[in-house]
């Protein structure tokens, strides 16, 4: 799942993804209801997604890359879930040269995209097909998880962090983003999840919050 074109998606679109996010975040037993629809539309709009966003694609990642600049040193193990076409995992890749990458998103059909647009990566970065609310990694294994334009699932990141690991979530147009979680409502359910230093912050027309796993 990554993010809308360069105009933002209509208003409708808006409206029906921000109101699943709030109702993710809020209800989160809903989400197996609601898991089988959002996999099938993003499997459909995968093979237009990279042609739809064009140049956008890059620009799309900046308010991500804007926080990842603010996290600190040694960086060996990163996880960025719902990754889309790939391309926050290759600035990921590119930003942490000694890290390696894992990527997961929901739609298998992003994924093989996604596998295709990094090969010149090589195995710095494995793709798979994966839901964040029930991750396929063991406990504590990440130092790093960044999700960008997606729902939240403090507890399973919560989950895979190694204890003072962060997580950053970031939005790349801000409250227009439509897979938008607001700051009150992250902020809340990251305390709850066990999170600390919970840091808001602001790139280009994006936002983003870095939190610590205390």
């Amino acid at each position: 799942m990554a993010s809308p074109p360069r105009s933002g998606p209509p208003l409708p679109v808006r409206a029906i993804a921000k109101t699943l996010t709030y109702v993710i975040a809020r209800v989160p037993a809903l989400w197996p209801v609601l898991r089988g629809p959002t996999q099938r539309f993003w499997d459909r709009t995968a093979p237009s997604w990279d042609e739809r966003t064009g140049t956008y694609g890059i620009e799309r990642v900046e308010t991500l890359a804007a926080a990842a600049d603010r996290l600190p040193a040694g960086v060996r193990e990163i996880l960025e879930l719902g990754t889309g076409t790939g391309v926050g995992a290759r600035m990921l890749a590119e930003r942490f040269p000694e890290a390696r990458v894992d990527a997961v998103d929901l739609s298998e059909e992003m994924v093989r995209i996604a596998r295709t647009n990094a090969a010149a990566l090589g195995d710095r970065i494995t793709f798979a097909a994966a839901d964040a609310a029930e991750l396929p990694f063991d406990d504590g294994r990440f130092d790093l998880v960044v999700q960008l334009n997606v729902p939240l699932y403090p507890r399973e990141i919560a989950r895979v962090l190694r204890r003072g690991g962060h997580v950053v979530v970031a939005h790349t147009l801000g409250s227009r983003t439509p897979y938008y979680t607001p700051e009150g409502l992250l902020r809340r359910r990251l305390k709850q999840a066990g999170f600390t230093d919970i840091t808001p912050g602001a790139a280009g027309r994006g936002t983003f919050v870095i939190a610590r796993r205390a």
